[in-house]
């Protein structure tokens, strides 16, 4: 069973994302005689027309005569004559959009969790525009150019079929959140120096190659996600990073140490497995926050760190890499779901399971571990067929019968696969 690869969800930034929006972009009443400008009702209508409005889920007012302030999903100015925004999530929304340059005071383009295809239109005109959400929806073609969108605080555009490369971000400097992972991106990271409202940033699952951007100073970043593309070089210094959740370096082609994790007192989730990196895992007792830590399928060595350390500790992945002595104390990690070490080079006894409830996957096979076969946790909920206890070194005194280990290895008796020692001589 592999790990669980922790996700990157926009979660408190998202939230705060949507509640500085309301603020900021509260849209006040329109007046009952109010009248679009004709080239913005326009839009409106070709909007409707070439993305088979009548399917809509609801398209209250969008219909014959035409599409004004007052139809579902659409906001304006004090004065009724400008559309400040488009909000259409999850509407049945087909087909591509219109060009939407006449659109001059827009602020808000939410049309996330369609069916919307083809390119996103140009937005280079648009200077008002502060959330832009296309997530989830079936758009093609490159990125547009974000160069100018000084009021840009918010730009999705995650789970596509876009190509092409990230386009520059900088100065974008109300920029808070930034998603277009799930895409078939390539190319470089984009320049983050200079972007210090930002709180999310997520290109991960994509085509993306190259080094990683400079991360240090951006104090005000929680989520950074890059996993799953062909990234190379090292892992840059984390320095600064004070506000920093989660951060994911996960399946790339990084080599070299993990930085320093000094100063990350906020960090909750660390991975950076399926790469190469090498070295001993630097102390974490800087982040006592911390719930995930994911290095599986890396070069890592030296020895394990005090999970105790860490009470909220929910997964540890660090099976597939060359770790040496013996396995600490898994004392007080009442939430603790996933342990997997195996393969490594582990000595000296299991810790003992007690207290350990929560625990569902528990993978330390391929070591050279030894001692007795602790009790699993009681009350116990290991998955059935989700750990392994052999390859190790243990007794043949240990090589009993236990029902509890024989459901939670699927092997029947638990020691099936076990390599017998006996006074060193196989």
């Amino acid at each position: 069973m592999g790990i669980p690869r922790f996700s990157i969800s926009r979660g408190a930034g998202s939230r705060l994302l949507r509640s500085t929006l309301a603020v900021l972009i509260a849209l006040p009443g329109v007046p009952a005689f109010a009248q679009l400008l004709p080239a913005e009702r326009q839009v409106l209508i070709d909007l409707y027309n070439s993305t088979n409005g009548p399917g809509w889920i609801d398209r209250t007012g969008w219909a014959a005569p035409g599409p004004d302030c007052g139809a579902f999903g659409v906001g304006c100015n004090a004065a009724g004559t400008n559309v400040t925004s488009i909000q259409l999530y999850q509407n049945g929304l087909s087909g591509s959009l219109p060009a939407l340059g006449a659109l001059s005071q827009l602020r808000i383009l939410g049309l996330s969790g369609n069916q919307l295809s083809g390119p996103i239109p140009d937005l280079s005109g648009l200077s008002q525009l502060a959330s832009v959400e296309l997530d989830i929806n079936q758009f093609t073609g490159s990125l547009p150019a974000l160069a100018g969108l000084d009021n840009l605080l918010f730009f999705g555009a995650a789970h596509n079929q876009l190509t092409g490369s990230i386009p520059p971000l900088t100065g974008l400097l109300n920029l808070q959140s930034f998603a277009v992972g799930h895409n078939e991106l390539s190319g470089p990271l984009p320049s983050l120096s200079g972007l210090n409202a930002l709180l999310y940033f997520d290109a991960s699952s994509n085509l993306l190659t190259g080094t990683l951007p400079t991360l240090a100073g951006l104090s005000n970043l929680e989520n950074f996600s890059v996993g799953d593309n062909q990234l190379s070089g090292t892992i840059p210094p984390l320095t600064g990073l004070a506000a920093i959740r989660r951060l994911d370096f996960s399946r790339n082609l990084l080599t070299g140490p993990l930085p320093s994790f000094q100063g990350l007192s906020q960090l909750e989730a660390f991975s950076a497995a399926h790469n190469a990196l090498t070295g001993p895992i630097p102390s974490l007792a800087g982040s006592p926050l911390l719930r995930s830590l994911n290095l599986g399928t890396n070069l890592l060595s030296g020895t394990l760190p005090e999970f105790s350390s860490f009470p909220n500790l929910n997964v540890v992945g660090l099976s597939n890499n060359q770790f040496s002595g013996g396995i600490p104390a898994l004392t007080g990690l009442a939430e603790l779901n996933t342990f997997q070490v195996a393969n490594n080079r582990l000595t000296g006894p299991l810790p003992a399971l007690t207290g350990l409830s929560s625990l569902v996957v528990f993978t330390v096979g391929i070591n050279q571990l030894s001692g007795p076969l602790p009790e699993p946790p009681s009350p116990s909920a290991l998955a059935p067929g989700g750990s392994n206890l052999c390859p190790n070194a243990f007794p043949s005194t240990t090589f009993v019968s236990h029902p509890a280990w024989d459901v939670a290895t699927a092997s029947n008796p638990w020691f099936r696969s076990c390599v017998i020692f006996f006074d060193g001589f196989e």
